[in-house]
């Protein structure tokens, strides 16, 4: 039996909460030393938390006008300083030490994306040429586009596939459509995108995860 597993990113492999922080606690150090500004993190965090635009805020605040894309070239290209979690760890060491194919599907620019997953250290678990990213390949889920990638690669009559994500509005529909078994890890409450299980059938996982590690009871 051939099984494959592939991940979401972000909100799944690690909280996207953390590379906001990292970002931003960036944004501070570069912005801080050419401005002269203080206290930049504490109020891009303070606007972020209440809905407001953290970008718009700081410029408004502080009298500067830094536009959004010099601001987005920090945000999008610093290394971020992230992790995974000791039970993301633990789920990722079983399944290599099972021999499961592993794999990412990711919406995201290629760079910041990538640089997300070599800070994880995921290139101990899963191989870089499968680590597939929305703008490599031309299109973002819930297309089927990626998905088939990893389904023509390890075609078998014996293989099974396994989708784990958190995105209700896009990370499911796909893999259901092609028979996958399709896992949603549950938000605890610190998720960027919010989950919704009021949908129809067809945008919904097969199960429902609320550990990562309860994934290994199904694999």
């Amino acid at each position: 039996m051939n099984k494959v597993v592939v991940f979401d990113l972000d909100d799944t492999l690690y909280k996207e909460i953390d590379f906001l922080r990292s970002a931003y606690h960036e944004l501070s150090i570069v912005l801080e030393s050419k401005y002269a500004l203080s206290n930049v993190y504490s109020l891009l965090w303070e606007s972020y938390s209440q809905g407001l635009n953290a970008f718009n805020e700081l410029n408004k605040s502080y009298g500067i006008d830094i536009s959004l894309n010099d601001f987005l070239s920090i945000y999008r290209l610093h290394i971020p300083k992230i992790a995974l979690s000791i039970d993301t760890r633990k789920v990722l060491e079983a399944l290599v030490q099972k021999e499961v194919c592993l794999g990412v599907l990711t919406d995201g620019r290629a760079i910041t994306q990538s640089q997300k997953m070599k800070s994880l250290g995921l290139d101990e678990y899963i191989p870089m040429e499968n680590w597939i990213i929305s703008e490599n390949i031309g299109f973002e889920k819930p297309s089927l586009k990626g998905y088939l990638y990893f389904q023509e690669k390890y075609f078998s009559d014996s293989s099974y596939y396994y989708y784990v994500g958190d995105n209700t509005d896009k990370d499911f529909k796909a893999p259901n459509k092609l028979k996958w078994e399709s896992f949603c890890l549950l938000d605890n409450g610190s998720n960027i995108h919010k989950q919704n299980f009021s949908q129809s059938k067809e945008m919904l996982p097969t199960h429902i995860l609320n550990n990562i590690v309860d994934l290994l009871k199904y694999i």
